[in-house]
């Protein structure tokens, strides 16, 4: 065998070799290509999953802090217009006629003295009622009351809109309006609740 016959037998070997190794490498890179486009694939999925999920989280969370807030918001608003109602029935007492007025502190007074088990004692009402209905009340009171048990009003006002403190000894019976309205809210609150917000 001539050495031509050789270096061509060599190349021609060569070539195939390289030919051989150049289609595995292009198979290979074509496979890694392809694994790296399988797995970017995959992670953008498993972003967007994820980004979909994180939005769908945020926003049930920004509905539920918004659905509390409006809860908040309707609670004030029910307290608000309870607190109002408290406080026309408060204005109402307090703009009685006089002789309803006088009437009903009078019956009031025999009523917690009767309550208290107490005869007579020293009558407080603010300075207003003091000067327009106080002598007045006195002796409806005392009109068929026990002698020796006779209430007496006190030259002292209170810091109220309207009603009165009986002090006997040591017993002391609040009955200003504003606490007569307040033991009654106690009780009636879920009564005008009811009423109000059907």
């Amino acid at each position: 065998m001539s050495i031509d016959n050789i270096t061509a037998k060599i190349l021609s070997e060569s070539t195939e070799n390289a030919k051989i190794i150049t289609d595995r490498a292009k198979d290979e890179a074509k496979a890694v290509v392809e694994k790296a486009n399988q797995e970017a694939a995959a992670l953008k999925e498993k972003m967007q999953r994820q980004a979909q999920e994180d939005a769908a989280e945020l926003k049930n969370r920004k509905l539920s802090v918004a659905d509390l807030e409006a809860r908040k918001m309707r609670l004030a608003a029910k307290q608000s217009v309870i607190a109002k109602s408290f406080d026309k029935a408060l204005e109402k007492l307090e703009t009685m006629k006089k002789g309803e007025y006088v009437d009903f502190l009078v019956k009031k007074i025999k009523e917690v003295s009767s309550e208290a088990s107490i005869d007579g004692g020293i009558l407080y009402l603010n300075k207003k009622d003091k000067d327009a209905i106080g002598k007045e009340i006195v002796e409806k009171v005392n009109a068929d009351g026990k002698k020796g048990a006779q209430v007496t009003l006190s030259e002292d006002t209170i810091g109220a809109s309207g009603g009165f403190v009986l002090r006997s000894g040591s017993v002391e019976i609040n009955s200003t309006l504003e606490t007569m309205v307040g033991a009654v809210r106690e009780d009636a609150t879920s009564e005008v609740v009811g009423a109000l917000f059907r």
